[in-house]
């Protein structure tokens, strides 16, 4: 014999159950917005930290000096940055570009000459973000 439940009941579980998903859409919705948000913040913090860096970078790469001596002072101007930040420094010198610091890790793409000389001619930082988004 099967068990019947009340109109009651059954309106009561349904109800239960709409909003409990409810619950977890405005949870999900709650997380994206907020993981957006602490990227836009990494982000505006990194611009900060890319503008002081440049313009320590650009007294210094002015100078004329040994390809040597620049990068160690280089180095131990970079030194303090968080271990996470990707940084490569070249020296613009007559129609070329002379690399002062590369990055260590394995997982950056190779810059192009052509690619430097494009961003050479823009005001404002440029941004490549990318991070691994695995929910979707």
């Amino acid at each position: 014999m099967s068990k019947t439940y009340g109109l009651r009941t059954e309106i009561i579980l349904h109800i239960t159950l709409l909003l409990g998903a409810a619950l977890l859409f405005g949870g999900f919705l709650i997380l994206k917005l907020t993981e957006r948000e602490f990227l836009d913040q990494r982000v505006a913090s990194l611009t900060v930290m890319a503008e002081m860096v440049g313009g320590a970078l650009g007294n210094l790469l002015g100078e004329k000096q040994e390809i040597e001596a620049l990068q160690t002072r280089v180095d131990h101007l970079l030194a303090p940055l968080p271990s996470d930040t990707i940084c490569a420094v070249w020296k613009w010198s007559g129609n070329t570009f002379l690399p002062v610091r590369l990055p260590d890790t394995e997982d950056t793409a190779p810059v192009a000459e052509q690619q430097l000389a494009r961003l050479r001619h823009i005001a404002e930082p440029q941004f490549i973000l990318s991070y691994p988004n695995a929910w979707f």
